[in-house]
């Protein structure tokens, strides 16, 4: 009898990392699909033997594509490693007075709201991963469509000054994006992708290049 591929989850919810995981389809690695795949994730204090400040970071691929990605590092030995790669600036998140080192475990759980073949939603608390946050919390909703969002809602003991830069995201962009203003929001988009990003204050977005940004 002809032998039949296994039925694979395209979604799970790990608690032992505070992540979760969800993919539009499984395809072989040759495919030239463009099916969406993220993974997000929380932080644990069971991470000490590799933890990177990562604590509310979303990863987002179209087929082999990368969307929104970690830095990443292809030297563990770069002198810069843990500055630039396994800190906050290496990841999408908020970059206000990070905990240091950035191996340094913490508590960040994730909530899952719903997480099913039409998408998925679900909640993390970052907070103990930064000196001077109240509260940082993200919530990331998505659909099979490839429609996703991220709402971010943070509170400071301190007030920043003007120019701070608050939230960064590495973009799978070969090119550079176009940035323009539309609508009261500012819209980054390239070949890709297409993102809006709107805020209950002033917002200053700009686009840098970035090497080395692997994953």
């Amino acid at each position: 009898a002809p032998h039949s591929a296994p039925s694979l989850d395209r979604w799970a919810y790990f608690p032992s990392q505070q992540m979760g995981t969800w993919r539009e389809a499984w395809s072989s690695p040759g495919d030239s699909s463009r099916d969406i795949g993220l993974w997000v994730k929380g932080g644990t204090l069971l991470e000490r033997s590799h933890c990177h400040r990562d604590q509310g970071h979303l990863s987002v691929y179209s087929g082999s594509m990368p969307i929104l990605m970690e830095r990443g590092t292809c030297d563990y030995g770069d002198p810069s490693y843990r500055t630039e790669y396994a800190s906050a600036r290496g990841h999408g998140i908020m970059q206000i007075a990070p905990i240091a080192p950035p191996n340094a475990a913490v508590h960040a759980p994730l909530a899952v709201d719903r997480l099913g073949a039409d998408g998925g939603q679900v909640r993390i608390d970052s907070t103990a991963a930064y000196r001077s946050a109240q509260r940082c919390l993200r919530t990331v909703a998505w659909d099979a469509a490839g429609s996703i969002r991220v709402s971010d809602d943070v509170a400071l003991r301190q007030v920043q000054v003007a120019g701070t830069e608050f939230f960064r995201f590495h973009l799978g962009s070969v090119s550079e994006p176009r940035v323009r203003q539309a609508d009261g929001r500012w819209v980054v988009e390239w070949d890709a992708a297409r993102v809006q990003l709107s805020a209950d204050v002033p917002l200053e977005v700009a686009v840098f290049p970035s090497t080395n940004a692997l994953r």
